[in-house]
Formats: C-alpha cells, sequence, structure tokens
C-alpha cells in the first residue's frame, strides 16, 4: 500500500498562488541576459561603496567609524529583509518592474546621501539603496533565469553582483 502525498495546508505550496506574469526575457534573449548583468552589478554597486571611503566619510559627517559602519548596517538590514517580497512581486509582475522600481530606489537612496552630511539621513538613503539592491538583486536573477536558464549563466549573473561592489572599491576615489 501507497501513501498519498499530503495535500494539508501544512505541505509545502507548489507556487506563491498569486497570478504570475512571464519576465520579458525569453530563452536564449540576449536583452535579459545585458539586463540582468547592469541590474545586478548596478543595484550591488551600493554593498561596498561605504566602505571604500570610510575614513573620509566619517570626517565629512562628523561621526566616528562606528557610526559609518551602521550606514552599511541599515543598508544591509534592507537587503536582506525585501528580498522575499521582492521575489513575490517579481512573480506576479514581472522582474523587468520590478528591477526599474530597484533601480530608482537605489538613485533615490543615493541622491538622497547627498542632499547633505546628516548622519539621520544617511540612514534612511542607505535603507533606501538596499531596498533597492535587494530588490534589484533577486529581479535580476529571475531576468537571467527566464533569459538564459543555465548554471553558467546564474553563474555570471552572481559574478555580475559580485563585481558591482568591488568596482565600488576600486573606483571611488579615497
Amino acid at each position: 500500500r501507497t501513501r498519498r502525498r499530503s495535500t494539508s495546508s501544512n505541505a509545502w505550496p507548489r507556487s506563491t498562488g498569486l497570478p504570475t506574469r512571464r519576465s520579458p526575457g525569453l530563452p536564449g534573449s540576449k536583452t535579459g541576459v545585458v539586463a540582468a548583468l547592469a541590474l545586478g552589478a548596478g543595484t550591488t554597486w551600493n554593498m561596498s561603496s561605504v566602505g571604500a571611503v570610510a575614513d573620509p566619510l566619517a570626517r565629512s559627517y562628523g561621526v566616528s567609524l562606528a557610526t559609518v559602519g551602521l550606514f552599511t548596517t541599515s543598508l544591509v538590514l534592507t537587503h536582506f529583509l525585501v528580498q522575499l517580497p521582492a521575489g513575490r512581486y517579481a512573480d506576479r509582475f514581472g522582474a523587468a518592474g520590478v528591477g526599474l522600481v530597484a533601480a530608482a530606489a537605489c538613485a533615490v537612496g543615493n541622491a538622497l546621501a547627498l542632499v547633505a552630511p546628516v548622519p539621520a539621513l544617511a540612514l534612511v538613503a542607505r535603507a533606501c539603496a538596499g531596498v533597492g539592491s535587494g530588490a534589484g538583486f533577486v529581479a535580476g536573477a529571475d531576468l537571467m533565469r527566464s533569459s538564459r536558464p543555465s548554471p553558467v549563466f546564474q553563474g555570471l549573473y552572481g559574478a555580475a553582483t559580485m563585481a558591482g561592489g568591488g568596482l565600488a572599491v576600486a573606483i571611488v576615489p579615497p
């Protein structure tokens, strides 16, 4: 006698239950690959751009290095918290739309940081950029998966996301 698989509400769902919309990237789509790589590198640029200039940033804000560390913590925490909701939105509305919102959130966060050297504003700005980087990471991965569903291209996307933060360290002047 064989056991039937449980269909109770405690079973792992096969789908989110939300209406889905396919990402615009088609299998083999070069546009989807380029968009995913740009989104991955562009939104994750924010992950280490503060660390590259920690000492000058602390001086310009008149704060300790520990406070500058809080700027990064603010970004990383929101980056983490937004990933699951961003994935649901990408499933429902498409990864490209979520990617555009993510890029806009990064741009707004970075623009806010330029307004004035006020630590509280910097924390809010970094949190906003974290929302963008977290949602952008998820949306870019979905774009890449739908454009080129292979482990090699997912690995290429992972490399692009690491390169974004690395480029920030290499390019931002000390």
